[in-house]
């Protein structure tokens, strides 16, 4: 892509000089380069200079239908010299002008070109958040492992008889307000992510809890503790006031503890609350995650705890009585929708 071109969808680009002046101190301010050019001398030259700084260079090539990926000068932990991953040179020390391959001469599949860039900003963005794999590897396109799959099976509902007909014919559904007239293919085609035949149904004991209920006043925020069972990032992006944050896979791993934990937050919370008014109204947690998913099973798991519990537990100086977990029907991402638009979705 031409300079001036690529700066229009990047205007943060800056071009300079690949000449063995301008480029080394140029590169020493960056903590990160790509090798994107297609000759042998450039790509001695830039592995030289981010040797000689210190700096990770991610260096992707494409000929014909393949591509090759590998990330030079990996630091290692022990920040040991010795024990960085190699350079480019370590690996090619030197390159056989008369052998060596031109996309000019052998062609390249613009899809190997996409593949390789991809995977080099991939590696790219590992390395600068600090999550990369330090062990030095050369990665070679194609070589995505292939699994050889069985013949379509003769009894398949999906495919063993395939036809339009069949296919509406197996998903219709009736009509019913602007879902469109009956036998249409909008009318048909309603049901047609289901797993099966007829919608899953959600077999809980849990009670759950919708956005219009706490729109209708049905029910109210301030009834309950909130207890958020998503991811911390996602917490720390943005939460509901007032909640506590135990992720799913916590939560799921030790109920019991969970439990535990929740009562040592209410008993120091009643410390700074009315008595009454607090055990009357807010000994019942409302579990909310993303989309409603997570808070349904943290919830189920945590009502059997309970239930199994010996009932009308008490604790000994703040009798929390008959404590519950609800679910929040759709969770934040419908809590947004239907009653606070302020409230940020991602």
């Amino acid at each position: 892509m031409p300079f001036m071109m690529s700066r229009m969808s990047n205007p943060s680009k800056e071009k300079v000089d690949d000449s063995t002046p301008n480029l080394l101190p140029d590169i020493s301010q960056f903590s990160l380069v790509l090798d994107c050019t297609d000759n042998p001398a450039s790509r001695y030259l830039i592995s030289d200079a981010c040797a000689a700084y210190g700096i990770p260079l991610v260096s992707g090539a494409a000929i014909r239908t393949e591509g090759q990926l590998a990330v030079w000068n990996l630091p290692h932990p022990s920040d040991s010299s010795h024990d960085r991953g190699p350079c480019y040179r370590c690996i090619f020390p030197e390159t056989d002008q008369i052998r060596v391959e031109r996309c000019a001469d052998e062609g390249v599949l613009g899809p190997a070109v996409g593949v390789v860039g991809v995977l080099m900003a991939w590696e790219a963005i590992r390395l600068l958040i600090g999550i990369h794999d330090l062990t030095p590897k050369l990665l070679l396109v194609p070589s995505f492992r292939s699994i050889k799959l069985r013949k379509a099976k003769k009894d398949c509902l999906g495919c063993s008889a395939p036809s339009k007909t069949a296919f509406l014919e197996r998903i219709r559904v009736q009509p019913s307000g602007s879902h469109g007239e009956a036998g249409s293919e909008v009318d048909t085609l309603s049901k047609a992510c289901s797993m099966g035949s007829q919608q899953p149904v959600i077999q809980t004991s849990t009670e759950r809890i919708t956005a219009n209920d706490l729109l209708s006043n049905k029910h109210q925020l301030n009834q309950f503790r909130l207890l958020d069972v998503r991811p911390r990032t996602q917490f720390e992006i943005c939460a509901l006031p007032n909640s506590i944050n135990i992720p799913i896979t916590e939560a799921l791993e030790n109920p019991e503890s969970t439990i535990e934990r929740l009562r040592k937050f209410t008993h120091n919370a009643l410390k700074n609350e009315d008595r009454t008014s607090a055990l009357k109204n807010q000994c019942d947690w409302l579990v909310v995650c993303r989309r409603g998913n997570d808070s349904l099973l943290a919830a189920d798991a945590l009502n059997s705890v309970i239930s199994a519990s010996t009932p009308h537990r008490e604790q000994e100086d703040h009798t929390i009585k008959n404590e519950k977990f609800m679910d929040l029907v759709g969770g934040l991402e419908t809590y947004s929708l239907v009653l606070d638009p302020t409230f940020p979705l991602y």
